[in-house]
């Protein structure tokens, strides 16, 4: 299986790492692997979804300001393709999804630290 040599699956049932096995079962605890299998446990990480938020908080805070609007709607594009390209998002290796997180609640983050320094800091100098 090619997916098996460009990602690094666990065994859905297991959580046995399948990189480099030679045949299409786990040898820890007998599951037969399919590619949908692999591809849809992959796609039910908590992270995932968490980053799928991110980026409609962010595209929602950044439209929310006239000059980052257009920022806003290239992360509102992000949303749209984090949910509707699952394959994609599936072969993304561990680095590239933590920095997928990264990069969908950065402005939000951001935006909302601007926020409460004009609040609560500025007022006081």
């Amino acid at each position: 299986m090619a997916y098996l040599e460009r990602t690094q699956p666990k065994c859905p049932r297991c959580a046995y790492r399948l990189r480099g096995i030679p045949g299409a079962r786990c040898p820890e605890c007998g599951l037969v692997l399919t590619v949908e299998k692999l591809v849809q446990h992959r796609l039910r990480s908590p992270l995932l979804i968490w980053a799928g938020f991110g980026f409609i908080v962010s595209a929602l805070l950044l439209s929310a300001t006239c000059v980052l609007l257009p920022i806003g709607f290239l992360y509102l594009g992000f949303f749209i393709w984090w949910g509707t390209a699952p394959a994609a998002v599936a072969e993304m290796t561990p680095r590239m999804r933590k920095l997928a997180i990264v990069f969908a609640w950065a402005p939000a983050v951001f935006l909302l630290l601007g926020l409460a320094i004009h609040m609560y800091v500025l007022p006081y100098f």
